[in-house]
């Protein structure tokens, strides 16, 4: 995926905090008036934190799914492979050579076609969650460094908990767009076909 943003982001976080610590060397607040000042900053960094990491979730990825070593998580299912080699199995020679044959309005059988529907939405709902966890972990990394940067430089102490919760709520809604899931349920259709169609020639060859 694209990270530009995400790099150009933490590196203003990281002027932004350097800014901070130097503050703190001119500022004379005291007590609860600092306390307010370093806590408010911290809150900024944090929320910012949550904004990249859900606005960089976005970028390109349709693109990343359609790559060979997601895709073809769904073209290479045991399970898909085995409802039609089972279906192959099952019918009778001429059938299959009229099914390779057929270009257009070509239909699955229904089981095959619902194991084929099954397994697409369960890797598409897998690699979203994979996205929402790596994004999800390198946002708490960045927070974390933060955190230690602002204890070693300031007397509070920070709870990461309520900044883990944000970021999941912010990555709650990544997914794909309609038209997206439509060009995949596409590209999905027109890969077991071929892939179907190739298990048949091989039976036909035998």
């Amino acid at each position: 995926m694209n990270n530009d943003e995400y790099i150009a982001g933490k590196k203003q976080l990281e002027r932004k905090l350097k800014t901070t610590i130097e503050d703190r060397e001119f500022k004379k607040l005291k007590g609860r008036e600092k306390e307010e000042e370093i806590n408010e900053n911290y809150r900024l960094f944090c929320d910012r934190i949550c904004e990249i990491m859900h606005s960089s979730a976005k970028l390109n990825l349709y693109e990343e799914f359609k790559k060979p070593e997601n895709f073809n998580k769904i073209v290479n299912s045991d399970k898909i492979y085995k409802a039609m080699k089972e279906y192959i199995i099952n019918t009778n020679r001429d059938e299959l050579a009229a099914l390779v044959n057929k270009k257009e309005d070509f239909k699955f059988d229904r089981e095959v076609e619902f194991v084929i529907n099954l397994e697409r939405d369960k890797k598409i709902k897998s690699f979203i969650e994979n996205v929402k966890n790596e994004k999800k972990a390198k946002g708490l990394k960045i927070i974390g460094e933060i955190k230690s940067k602002f204890e070693n430089n300031f007397p509070q102490k920070f709870h990461i908990i309520e900044y883990e919760k944000k970021l999941s709520i912010k990555l709650e809604d990544i997914n794909f767009y309609e038209d997206e899931i439509n060009a995949i349920n596409d590209l999905v259709q027109k890969a077991m076909i071929n892939k179907f169609k190739e298990l048949i020639n091989k039976e036909l060859k035998n």
